[in-house]
């Protein structure tokens, strides 16, 4: 249980170290393309159901909380043994890479649809890529969160 343990501190302090960190940077990439095809795949969702209705005018504002500045910070937490050599063991990989030449051969879909999954591979392979040099490095690898006070409140609930 003391491996699962959080560390946290403050965003200042981690300023540095969180901007240059290889595993946040990876993740929150890959968190952007996920997201990005979550959108995108409601989006289409949307426009399948309802062919009138106008793609752009999904509500996206956040209500802002006035003069409530959120402060973030880095949680840590120690990955298992066990994950990391199956990570090692496992590389994620979905499918083969396939030739110019071949993809040239293929339906603008198939390709549009090759070239976001392998957007997605790439950049899950790349953290796990920063995982493993941590772990290779260290003996241990730790993911790293960035949460806000909210959300380190959740985290704390459940």
């Amino acid at each position: 249980m003391a491996a699962m343990l959080d560390k946290s501190k403050d965003a200042s302090a981690w300023e540095s170290e969180s901007e240059g960190s290889e595993i946040l940077r990876t993740k929150k990439e890959l968190t952007v393309v996920m997201k990005w095809k979550k959108d995108k795949m409601e989006m289409e969702t949307i426009a399948a159901k309802d062919p009138s209705s106008s793609l752009g005018t999904k509500a996206t504002a956040e209500p802002v909380a006035a003069g409530k500045k959120k402060r973030k910070k880095v949680v840590k937490r120690r990955l298992p043994q066990a994950v990391m050599e199956h990570m090692i063991a496992r590389p994620y990989k979905i499918f083969d890479d396939i030739p110019d030449d071949e993809l040239a051969e293929d339906t603008e879909h198939f390709r549009e649809v090759y070239f976001e999954r392998k957007l997605i591979t790439d950049k899950i392979l790349a953290y796990q890529r920063a995982l493993i040099a941590q772990y290779n490095a260290m003996g241990y690898a730790e993911d790293e969160t960035e949460v806000t006070d909210d959300d380190e409140e959740e985290m704390v609930e459940t």
